[in-house]
């Protein structure tokens, strides 16, 4: 157990954080499965090269301008955020704002020049909205940061996923001592809150614990893209999903298969729970059928009813 634990002395009187760095897919294909990554824990940068309308139209005709466009994402990151009081950690007074909070950053590379000063105001920004946020500053146990050594040391040995089972048994190490299993469910809430692994403490998902969320992301893109191999796209299943949003177990496991060494036909049951939680893959009421909104062609709500009754 000694072998997956390193100690860092860093001499400085601030308090410092790990980040990771997050870069969303911006076609309209992958909207669907950002919710999975979202983050009260995170700083959020939304980079737009122009404000205008022609910009917007050239990115999706639903939006009827550049302010709707950037609407829509805030939207999206503040959906399930209600509105609280922050505590600043440098002056202790209390406001009130949307969190987490998102810097909008225009861009136009050929017209305006490298300006480093730019850089060091946005990260100047980053990081004094950070130090405003709730989480900042806040007290972790030392076994919970033993605990996350351990799950970085697994996800960099190729095990993105392992039973809840599996952990708790690591857990409970006397090298790390997470012997309370409530203790265990809010060190992994923890964890998944900051981005780290992806955990539900819910009945059809608690099961299992995502080490790798990246490994999640390409899950999903193996269902949403529409980067596939002929075989795929000149199939009868295909031409199903695309006309009426139905996702066969056959589809499923021909997309799946197209990145072997990532292992999600062995997962593909736990994977299409996730999936199911975030509505990206749906059932109809009384039905086993999946359905996948985000991969149908747009289309008239007289002519969804024609198909779907």
């Amino acid at each position: 157990m000694d072998s997956y634990f390193q100690r860092i002395e860093v001499e400085s009187t601030e308090i410092l954080a790990s980040c990771w760095l997050w870069d969303f897919a911006g076609q309209k294909d992958f909207y669907a499965t950002h919710q999975a990554f979202l983050s009260k824990c995170a700083v959020y940068l939304l980079v737009t090269d122009k404000l205008e309308a022609s910009y917007v139209e050239k990115l999706w005709t639903d939006f009827d301008s550049a302010a709707e466009y950037v609407r829509f994402w805030f939207n999206s990151i503040h959906c399930y955020r209600p509105i609280d009081p922050v505590m600043s950690t440098t002056n202790f007074k209390i406001r009130r704002q949307l969190d987490p909070p998102v810097i909008v950053v225009c861009t136009n590379e050929d017209k305006v020049k490298v300006n480093t000063s730019s850089h060091k105001g946005i990260r100047e920004n980053i990081s004094s909205q950070a130090k405003l946020m709730n989480d900042w500053g806040k007290d972790c146990p030392l076994k919970w940061l033993l605990f996350q050594q351990v799950l970085g040391k697994l996800k960099e040995t190729d095990v993105p996923i392992s039973t809840t089972k599996a952990l708790k048994k690591i857990a409970r190490h006397k090298d790390i001592g997470i012997t309370d299993d409530e203790e265990f469910v809010l060190c992994l809430q923890y964890y998944h809150d900051i981005g780290t692994i992806i955990y539900f403490d819910e009945e059809t998902l608690r099961n299992y614990i995502i080490l790798d969320p990246e490994w999640l992301v390409d899950a999903f893109r193996c269902l949403v893209s529409d980067k596939i191999t002929d075989i795929i796209s000149l199939s009868r299943d295909w031409k199903v999903l695309k006309e009426r949003g139905e996702l066969t177990g056959s589809l499923i496991s021909l997309l799946f298969e197209k990145e072997p060494k990532l292992k999600f036909l062995e997962n593909k049951e736990h994977l299409l729970e996730v999936m199911k939680r975030f509505d990206i893959v749906v059932n109809v009421a009384n039905s086993d059928t999946l359905y996948m909104p985000c991969m149908m062609e747009a289309c008239s709500f007289t002519a969804m009813q024609k198909v779907h009754g």
